[in-house]
């Protein structure tokens, strides 16, 4: 790496040489050799580069780093340095590139610094940005995290960016699973369904197909129960149950398809779906869910359909 910042092609004898004279440098030897300066060392080296490059060139030098430290996986050393130089661009798509991974690792808070650094100019003009600030307040801030997935909504859909539009429409579905509040606010996200499905626009990947079609069966089972498509698609929607391996999803299907049979009154089904989504629980989740499954069958039994849907909910939270 330092070769490839420099140009010098002895960049890594030099190094070399000051680690073995003790000269203010530390070599961890990893799968490649990383070496750090003290502290006090590398500041005097930034300092006399600020008295010595002028200010063009040094920030060309660290925005090169920047794209060096990325490429090697270094994210976070990344972003410091595209946000010490207010590269705002590259931050953008740093955070763009990297958000989907930080969310899967739980960096919700590390995600939620890079997008607070963005100007917030730059926030809002960018709708993928506006999209995993939506992400990032799911979990404590449910109608703020629906504003952004609305914001987002819009500007996808001016672009004709079919992956970023259905997914933010189906989070925004989503905040208001979550909230299991007002269920009128679903009304208005059945009408752009209904608009935008009308032009029969095949969806772009299977993932977006098995994260929307859910949400769409979520609002015609709580606002559209006569709906003639209803039966369809919940087969539809027991299919994805069977083949999707992600504990999370597993339940927000199996949630959907119980309330849409226990409101019907087929209880055989319902505990159908309660038996193939314990199939896929964690095992960590094993005994909350084992003792679940107990009181939703003997709610089953007596017909307690409300309770039921209550008692889902806290472990679609998790």
């Amino acid at each position: 790496m330092a070769e490839k910042l420099t140009g010098l092609r002895e960049s890594g004898r030099i190094l070399q040489k000051l680690n073995r004279k003790n000269y203010f440098t530390t070599a961890h030897y990893q799968k490649n050799t990383i070496y750090q300066y003290h502290p006090l060392f590398r500041e005097f080296l930034l300092s006399k580069s600020r008295d010595s490059l002028d200010t063009g060139r040094l920030s060309a030098i660290q925005r090169k780093a920047a794209v060096l430290l990325e490429r090697s996986g270094q994210i976070e050393d990344a972003a410091f340095l595209f946000n010490n130089i207010g590269d705002r661009h590259g931050l953008v798509r740093l955070t763009c590139n990297h958000a989907s991974s930080l969310i899967a690792q739980g960096r919700i808070k590390t995600l939620e610094e890079w997008i607070t650094n963005i100007p917030a100019e730059s926030r809002e003009g960018e709708p993928w940005i506006l999209y995993w600030q939506g992400v990032c307040k799911l979990s404590y801030d449910l109608s703020e995290s629906r504003d952004y997935f609305d914001r987002a909504f819009v500007m996808f859909r001016a672009q004709n960016e079919q992956t970023g539009m259905w997914l933010s429409w189906s989070y925004a579905v989503d905040t208001i699973l979550h909230e299991f509040e007002d269920f009128s606010r679903l009304d208005n996200y059945a009408s752009l369904f209904d608009e935008i499905f009308q032009k029969r626009l095949p969806f772009p990947s299977l993932e977006v197909e098995s994260r929307v079609l859910p949400c769409w069966f979520f609002i015609i089972v709580m606002r559209k129960p006569n709906h003639p498509e209803i039966e369809k698609l919940a087969h539809r929607i027991f299919m994805y149950l069977q083949e999707c391996r992600d504990v999370n999803l597993r339940l927000q299907l199996g949630f959907h398809l119980g309330i849409h049979y226990l409101w019907m009154g087929d209880f055989a089904n319902a505990g159908i779906v309660i038996d193939s989504v314990n199939e896929g629980r964690l095992s960590k989740q094993s005994f909350r869910w084992s003792a679940f499954c107990g009181k939703i069958r003997t709610l089953c039994i007596y017909g307690f359909q409300v309770t039921i849907c209550r008692a889902f909910v806290p472990f679609l939270k998790h």
